[in-house]
């Protein structure tokens, strides 16, 4: 019964990444085009439905669902920041540098949590670190304050990395 209960958690957490990435789709599209609050309620739903995934991985306990969901994170990251790099690069030259900063931050965080955990340190994401990169990005696009939303989610990723490493700096010491 459980492992079935598993399975169903695993397949509810695969159809909510792929529908996920379909929606970074076209909040990246929707970016491009210049249909800013499109693209934050599109990034918003993405978002929302990664966390949700997140949480059902976690459940499933399937190394296979938890890269899915990792790659989700990262599609978000290069679609919805990528998306922005591109859009401002000749109006707003900090946007588009802070939206390249997010996307290097964020990977490099997700390297030092992957790479920290397979050494066997505690390191673990929240669904709210999620949660709220995702809600930086997404309401600065709706409230027509990109430059202020990408700044803050390019700001707590860098904060993220810092913290991450100090972590297993310490981990290490101890």
């Amino acid at each position: 019964m459980a492992a079935a209960k598993r399975t169903e958690t695993s397949r509810g957490a695969l159809a909510l990444a792929v529908a996920s990435v379909a929606l970074v789709g076209v909040a990246s599209w929707a970016i491009v085009k210049g249909r800013s609050q499109l693209g934050g309620a599109a990034a918003a739903a993405a978002g929302a439905t990664l966390v949700i995934s997140a949480v059902l991985v976690r459940r499933s306990g399937r190394l296979l669902d938890r890269v899915v969901g990792s790659l989700g994170d990262r599609a978000f990251d290069a679609g919805v920041f990528g998306s922005l790099a591109w859009a401002f690069r000749w109006e707003d030259a900090a946007t588009s540098a802070a939206a390249l900063v997010a996307v290097a931050a964020g990977s490099v965080s997700a390297y030092i949590r992957a790479r920290g955990q397979s050494l066997g340190y505690q390191l673990e994401e929240s669904p709210g670190y999620r949660t709220l990169r995702y809600g930086l990005v997404s309401v600065g696009l709706l409230a027509g304050l990109a430059t202020a939303g990408v700044i803050a989610a390019a700001g707590l990723a860098i904060v993220t990395a810092l913290l991450r490493a100090s972590q297993v700096a310490k981990e290490e010491r101890a």
